[in-house]
């Protein structure tokens, strides 16, 4: 769409020219009402040849492509506002990334970006119909879905602008992550591997590259063998020692790299069980640009135990096993069996050894 500034006496002019229309020779009338549409067509204006792209939070940046009329304006600056309506949170200019795609005359240049959510830029001094084309990258921070538009205005010699809040409007897309935990273990038993199966699913219009995940278990309860996505072992990006902290990205999230709208990632993780009543704790997250946690979700899983408990039973099993009697510098060797009579496994066994006294 082209917006006109129209000067006032231009206006008052073409009313009063279509007042007289039928009052003056017919070529008295179109001669002046040519001279008018003459002076519109070098009047000044902030139109888009392309459509302002949609932009998804965390992952890209998209292009805003602007055209601006001039009048005779000396050195001019153009500010854009970026995401000015709807405040929908951080939108950034990515520096350097100006890209002067047209004009007869005029250049642009990056002047002022101290503030990368309304960056500056210089223009040259402009006569009457000249203009300039450009583009400029833009990305947005964290957030929810929703819809913005980005202002411009031209300041410094000549005054202008388009605010209009309906105008190139664009989109602001978001993953939107549910995970799902593993339904709780039954009838575990110590010492027995488990696999167990959670789900990330996104339900957000915007696709994401970088998914984080960790688990986190009560102290010393249960051990971290493997995680696996399809066929694909995942390893650490960080361990404690009740912890692990994952970052899938790659072919692992699907086959374009890509966790978006409707898509769900499986991950299978083996444990073994140490101790009784474990509880486990999941997260996931997704990220901005700069790192930072934009969506973490938390939920639990629980294991219950087995009724088939261990039931240890030691005994001795050296020839002679009471005759300590020996004299200084002899030693003898004492043979000590340790059988589990019990239904269930028994792990992280101890025993204390005492003098026997008859």
């Amino acid at each position: 769409m082209v917006l006109f500034v129209i000067p006032k006496f231009i206006h008052t002019n073409i009313l009063l020219m279509l007042q007289l229309n039928s009052l003056v020779p017919k070529f008295i009338f179109q001669f002046f009402f040519a001279m008018l549409i003459s002076c519109l067509a070098f009047a000044q204006s902030i139109t888009y040849p392309a459509p302002a792209q949609n932009i998804t939070r965390g992952l890209d940046s998209t292009t805003l492509t602007v055209r601006i009329d001039f009048p005779a304006c000396t050195s001019p600056t153009v500010t854009i506002n970026l995401g000015a309506v709807n405040t929908p949170g951080v939108i950034e200019y990515i520096p350097n990334s100006l890209v002067q795609t047209g004009g007869n005359g005029p250049t642009i240049t990056q002047s002022n970006i101290s503030n990368l959510r309304i960056p500056v830029f210089a223009v040259t001094t402009t006569t009457t119909g000249q203009f300039i084309e450009f583009s400029i990258k833009r990305r947005a921070m964290c957030g929810s879905g929703a819809s913005s538009k980005d202002f411009v205005s031209v300041s410094g010699g000549c005054n202008f602008a388009e605010i209009v809040s309906n105008i190139n409007t664009y989109n602001l897309l978001a993953p939107a992550l549910t995970l799902v935990p593993p339904p709780a273990l039954n009838n575990a038993n110590i010492g027995a591997a488990y696999n167990r199966t959670i789900q990330i699913i996104n339900g957000g219009n915007g696709c994401l590259d970088t998914l984080g995940f960790w688990i986190k278990y009560d102290a010393s309860t249960l051990q971290f063998n493997s995680l696996k996505i399809g066929g694909t072992t995942v390893v650490p990006t960080y361990s404690s020692a009740d912890s692990n902290y994952f970052k899938i990205s790659g072919t692992v999230l699907s086959a374009d790299k890509l966790l978006c709208n409707g898509e769900t990632v499986t991950i299978t993780e083996n444990v073994t069980v140490l101790k009784c009543d474990a509880n486990t704790v999941y997260g996931d997250a997704w990220f901005s640009h700069i790192g930072d946690v934009c969506e973490f979700d938390l939920a639990p899983s629980g294991i219950t135990m087995s009724n088939n408990l261990p039931n240890l039973v030691a005994e001795l099993v050296t020839t002679d096993p009471y005759n300590y009697c020996y004299s200084t510098g002899e030693s003898k060797i004492q043979t000590i069996r340790i059988v589990n009579t019990g239904a269930g496994a028994a792990s992280s066994i101890s025993f204390t050894l005492r003098n026997y006294v008859p």
